[in-house]
């Protein structure tokens, strides 16, 4: 009996060290959304996007959301980004899924690693994997317009025009001057909220 305790306490001892050793790796790598982007600066300017008066100042604000969305906090994530870009602007589409895919398992909670993907999963025509990382990436972030656009391009070429317009008018709902609403004659006009 005596000989099987110092077993049984090295087997424990193994288990434990196996089992802690790869989470502890991934919560230090992995940062919550909170972490990657400034919250602060996004509630801010999604107000102001809200009511921005014309085309041109949305325009601004919103290109100053997109730079915070694409440019995380966390140097490695912010170079896998770059690496994604590079990718997508050489037209190497698979190779921008694959890398969004890879910064998905590392940063799961990043919302904008989700969108990459559902574009360029757009890009290559699969409908369904896009409209799937449309919906991942509103988990993350409800005001994404530019997941929300997506969601209705992805429904207009799966032959779903109901469902495209829903997708442009929650997108209207936090960007009035969204340029995909000219898909719908029906929402020329700019909505905002009072």
């Amino acid at each position: 009996m005596q000989k099987r305790l110092p077993n049984l306490a090295a087997i424990l001892t193994a288990v434990m060290v196996a089992f802690s050793v790869p989470s502890l790796a991934w919560a230090q790598t992995a940062a919550p959304e909170a972490e990657l982007v400034d919250r602060f600066a996004l509630d801010g300017l999604f107000d102001r996007l809200l009511f921005a008066p014309n085309e041109k100042e949305a325009s601004g604000i919103s290109n100053q959301i997109w730079t915070i969305w694409t440019s995380p906090a966390d140097p490695e994530l912010a170079a896998r980004m770059r690496g994604i870009e590079r990718a997508a602007l050489a037209r190497d589409y698979g190779l921008a899924i694959a890398l969004s895919s890879d910064v998905i398992r590392q940063w799961p909670d990043y919302a904008e690693g989700w969108n990459r993907r559902a574009t360029y999963a757009f890009f290559v025509g699969d409908y369904d994997a896009s409209l799937a990382d449309v919906f991942e990436t509103l988990a993350r972030e409800p005001r994404h317009f530019g997941a929300l656009s997506g969601g209705a391009l992805v429904q207009l070429r799966l032959g779903n025009r109901a469902g495209a317009l829903q997708f442009m008018i929650e997108g209207l709902k936090v960007h009035p001057f969204l340029g995909g609403r000219r898909l719908f004659p029906e929402l020329l006009t700019p909505q905002t909220q009072t």
